[in-house]
């Protein structure tokens, strides 16, 4: 499977941390195509066979949250963390995911505190 050419540089995997990192440029992706893409690559599943992100969060809140119209201070503080396709995303404004492998209910819930 080819690397997502909005995920700059790829998606590597952290063997430390146990999760995997990609990068975006949120001035030309937007962070719910980002994280769609992200996730295909993540589990290896065809785009069109993905669960639709809509179904745990709002793709356009999440654009408008973490949306590159807001200040350079303020879109770097800000971050969105939700499960989708059974793993836990971490996502911010200045263009940086996390996603962790998947995870059970009870690990989410602590990963989250």
């Amino acid at each position: 499977m080819s690397i997502p050419s909005s995920v700059e540089d790829g998606i590597f995997y952290d063997t430390t941390t146990d999760t995997f990192h990609a990068r975006f440029n949120p001035e030309q992706t937007n962070p719910s195509k980002a994280v769609i893409l992200a996730l295909a690559e993540v589990t290896r599943t065809d785009l069109s066979k993905m669960e639709p992100l809509f179904s745990e969060i709002d793709p356009n809140a999440l654009d408008t949250i973490l949306g590159s119209h807001l200040s350079e201070t303020a879109t770097e503080a800000r971050k969105v963390t939700f499960q989708y396709q059974n793993h836990l995303v971490f996502v911010t404004g200045s263009g940086t995911l996390t996603v962790f492998p998947e995870v059970q209910e009870q690990t989410l819930k602590e990963r989250r505190a």
